[in-house]
Parts: structure tokens; C-alpha cells; sequence
């Protein structure tokens, strides 16, 4: 069973330039923020965020294309996608953060 995120983080469906992000954010403090892998969504990060959001704000996207975040026609290259992570969090005014990455999570990040 895949453990769900805790009830007091917000979902966010954040509308950038090509692509809408699916994106859970909870906790107070400083940033972290958690990108998962290829065939994955950021729920694959819910027991991490649970215990991170203890002392820390954490944000977890849903790349694009995948799990709730729009599929649009292109704009899959991670060099897209690593700007949409750029603009997801200037959206969000989070200036600062520490970066979790896994499989290509690691390329976009």
C-alpha cells in the first residue's frame, strides 16, 4: 500500500508556460524540494514528505506528463522540465531550497 501525503499539505495545480504542475506542498521552515523518477509521480515521496515537513516546507511536484500534472504535446527534454521546476518555484516565491532527486528527477534537478 502506498502511504498517502498528511491531510495539512495543500495541492496545488500551478498553470506555467506550457504545462500545468500537480504539486503538494506542507511543513514550515526551509524548502526542501523532492523530484521523483521516470514512471513515477511524487507520491512515490509521501513517508520522506511526512517526516521532512517536521521542520522543513516541502514541495512536491508531479513532473510533467506525469501522474496529475498536464500532458502536453512536448516540452518533455529535461532542460523544459528543469525550467518548469524554475518557474514553479518562482511562482511559489521559494527563492532557496535543498534538492532531493531520484532517476531522472536527478537530470532535471
Amino acid at each position: 500500500m502506498i502511504e498517502s501525503f498528511p491531510a495539512n499539505f495543500k495541492i496545488q495545480d500551478i498553470a506555467l508556460d506550457g504545462a500545468t504542475i500537480h504539486t503538494r506542498i506542507g511543513g514550515t521552515g526551509p524548502a526542501v524540494f523532492l523530484l521523483h523518477g521516470f514512471a513515477d509521480t511524487g507520491d512515490m515521496w509521501a513517508p520522506l514528505a511526512k517526516t521532512l515537513a517536521k521542520t522543513n516546507t516541502v514541495i512536491v511536484p508531479d513532473l510533467r506528463g506525469m501522474g496529475l500534472s498536464s500532458q502536453p504535446n512536448g516540452g518533455y527534454d529535461k532542460k523544459t522540465q528543469g525550467q518548469d521546476m524554475a518557474h514553479l518555484l518562482d511562482a511559489l516565491k521559494i527563492g532557496t531550497v535543498a534538492l532531493v532527486t531520484h532517476d531522472i528527477g536527478n537530470m532535471v534537478g
